[in-house]
């Protein structure tokens, strides 16, 4: 198995334009670039020149994949989206096989997902129809049934590309086929704090090795924990975190989790009623947040996040349609923004801490809260060198913040 290069440096360090001018000024080798988002596509491919000109997969043919596929078989260079790579399979492995790529993955990815619609009866089923079976906790489809074409067409293909996990018996995982890594010639994963992510837990728990590097001006360095300190110190002097009484809304440790924002269904009425009343209270907090404490600024200026789900029940009057994605990464498209909200507490959900912990691997759920939300501030313009104004109404976010960007704290980054 190959060694994976971990390039694990501070959002604005310049990981992207080392990994152009690594494809730029290297005619011998073949890349495939994958980033999270369309627009990063089409920034890539404009800044790599004409002899390493990259190519991003079409409908062309019968579907994106299968253009995707044809690319890889004519040893274009390629740029594509973390969407479509997700689905590799056996013809991807055939591709790249024939082939000697270098990967670069801009971000880390979805690697691990809960299967929700898939239930306990649903895998009884499997398994008493022989359907399938389990094997080193795999969930392999029983080649007897390869002509099976009624229920569970789809979860025989995710078995029969070995992306499916079962837990205890009872859970199932799909999991992206960790063998694929190993058909590329090298492999560079652009990210930061790599340690808490789910990427790595999951490298952990396939036994994948990895090293760590940092940019440093125009080279790739061993990881320094240290190197970033003086970039944070920095940074620090530009966020403006709110401390006022908009924050007693959060007080407690779960305060703004998901589970604070969810009905249960065994909720008493007073505690709907309860739960209801709050999320109110959220939503006038950020109303004035935006529209009596920064009126000032232009609706363009304005960014907030909270849980999918639950946008609805907390957005309002002049700042709705500045709502992005909690798990958001690697766009420049907000890098203007001066004015944030972020109404969220990120917890690792239970099951996924019981997929890894089944496997002897602890997840930390701080370091994974801070990352995520470190990464959702740099959309703004702090990317920029340029100050913000920041409201955490969940006192354990503004905490992970603020012991961040204290020179103390380094030792945590």
């Amino acid at each position: 198995m190959i060694k994976i290069k971990i390039i694990d440096s501070i959002m604005g360090a310049g990981k992207t334009q080392k990994a152009i001018s690594m494809i730029n000024n290297n005619k011998h080798d073949k890349f495939v670039y994958i980033t999270p988002y369309l627009d990063e596509i089409k920034r890539v491919k404009d800044s790599t020149n004409k002899l390493n000109k990259m190519y991003e997969p079409s409908y062309r043919g019968s579907s994106k994949q299968s253009d995707l596929h044809r690319l890889l078989m004519e040893g274009k260079n390629i740029c594509s989206t973390h969407a479509l790579f997700q689905r590799s399979n056996d013809v991807t492995r055939q591709a790249l096989k024939a082939n000697n790529y270098i990967l670069i993955l801009d971000e880390v990815m979805d690697v691990v997902e809960e299967l929700n619609d898939f239930t306990r009866d649903d895998l009884d089923t499997l398994l008493s129809k022989e359907l399938a079976y389990i094997e080193d906790d795999y969930l392999i489809w029983n080649e007897d049934k390869t002509d099976w074409d009624g229920r569970y067409r789809d979860i025989k293909t995710m078995a029969k590309n070995k992306n499916l996990i079962c837990v205890n018996g009872k859970l199932l995982f799909w999991n992206f086929p960790v063998d694929i890594f190993n058909y590329f010639k090298e492999v560079y994963i652009l990210t930061y704090m790599f340690d808490c992510q789910i990427q790595r837990y999951y490298y952990d728990f396939h036994n994948i090795q990895y090293e760590k590097y940092q940019v440093s001006g125009d080279e790739l360095v061993p990881y320094d924990i240290q190197r970033d300190s003086s970039k944070i110190k920095e940074i620090s002097k530009l966020i403006n975190i709110h401390s006022g009484k908009l924050n007693l809304i959060g007080e407690d440790k779960y305060s703004l989790s998901m589970s604070w924002f969810t009905d249960k269904p065994l909720d008493t009425i007073e505690e709907k009623e309860t739960r209801k009343l709050l999320k109110g209270i959220l939503k006038s907090n950020i109303s004035n947040w935006f529209n009596n404490r920064n009126r000032e600024m232009k609706s363009k200026d304005r960014l907030w996040t909270t849980f999918k789900d639950h946008k609805s029940s907390i957005s309002g009057k002049g700042y709705t349609t500045r709502f992005i994605s909690l798990n958001i990464r690697a766009t420049n498209e907000y890098r203007e923004t001066s004015v944030l909200a972020y109404c969220a507490n990120r917890f690792i959900r239970p099951n996924l801490v019981q997929f890894f912990s089944n496997r002897g691997i602890s997840l930390n759920q701080d370091q994974y809260a801070l990352s995520e939300m470190l990464q959702w501030i740099w959309r703004s313009r702090i990317r920029e060198g340029k100050s913000i104004e920041l409201y955490i109404p969940s006192k354990r976010m503004r905490d992970l913040l603020l012991e961040y960007l204290q020179p103390k704290s380094q030792n945590k980054l």
